[in-house]
Formats: structure tokens, sequence, C-alpha cells
């Protein structure tokens, strides 16, 4: 269904990355690679659902490192931008 929309962007909430609860699954990784995208997992809450979430701060500074971009392992920075 995703594949069929002509669109640039899809974003999707409520998804996990690497938790237990998800089985250690990058879920939006999973699924740019299925629909052969890129992906940025950017949260919006950072912990562990067993324990204490933390919101992660906004600063309005666009250069701002984010918590987490690309799949694990890869060579991108912290700044989606650099991401290729």
């Amino acid at each position: 269904m995703i594949a069929a929309l002509d669109v640039d962007l899809v974003a999707v909430q409520e998804v996990d990355r690497e938790l237990d609860r998800s089985g250690r699954r990058d879920q939006v990784g999973e699924l740019a690679r299925r629909l052969g995208w890129h992906s940025v997992f950017v949260p919006s809450l950072l912990g562990d659902p067993r324990g204490s979430w933390t919101d992660v701060p906004a600063t309005g500074d666009p250069s701002s490192p984010m918590p987490y971009a690309g799949p694990p392992g890869s060579r991108c920075s912290r700044r989606p931008a650099t991401c290729g």
C-alpha cells in the first residue's frame, strides 16, 4: 500500500528501534529496506518502557545534533542532513 503512493516522504509514529519489546528490530529501517527507500529514525522519547522515558529536547536549532540518524552501524552522523 505504501509503495503505491506517489510521495517523497513517509512519516510514521509509534515505532521502535532496538527495544526488547519489539525484538530489538529497527522497524523503520526494515520498512525502508522492503520499499527500497532510505530511512532516518528520530525519537521523540528516549528510554526504556520498563524504566523511564525522557523527552528529546527541542532546541529549534536545525544544526543541533539529533539523538539518532540512519540505520544502526551506518556511517551517518548524528545530523540527519549529513546522511548519505
